[in-house]
């Protein structure tokens, strides 16, 4: 029992990584300024969907991954999807305004700046997980 157990949880936590990664994986559409500093946040989401789809559809890939049937049972049911193009495509901006409400009961202006910047980019990367958490946002 505790085996199965393990195994469907590591099957939801693969499946949780991979689809948090397939709806966030993107921005917004390709800019004009597209290409000057390499490719653009959505072109970049299309890339890892495209990775994340060969990888579902390779046994080879999940045997060198795991040797849990269960979890590999799970994967496969998602293997069958469309991930050729997202659902849709948010682009997030974490404003001061906002910065400052995630961070009003805490010591964050008494950080040194480079811990400031650090703390916010790390920030904002969990932002896309936690509105996906919510199945979405109102605004």
């Amino acid at each position: 029992m505790k085996k199965k157990a393990a195994a469907l949880f590591a099957a939801v936590l693969i499946f949780s990584a991979l689809f948090t990664v397939l709806l966030t994986g993107c921005g917004t559409e390709p800019s004009a300024s597209a290409g000057k500093e390499g490719p653009s946040l959505y072109m970049q989401g299309k890339q890892t969907i495209s990775l994340l789809s060969e990888m579902l559809k390779s046994d080879e890939y999940l045997d060198m991954m795991t040797a849990q049937k269960s979890v590999k049972d799970v994967l496969k049911v998602d293997a069958g999807g469309n991930y050729d193009e997202p659902t849709a495509c948010f682009e997030i901006i974490l404003t001061e305004e906002k910065l400052s409400e995630l961070t009003a009961d805490t010591k964050f202006n008494e950080l040194p700046s480079s811990l400031r910047q650090y703390f916010t980019d790390r920030l904002a990367s969990t932002v896309a997980s936690r509105i996906n958490a919510q199945n979405g946002a109102a605004s």
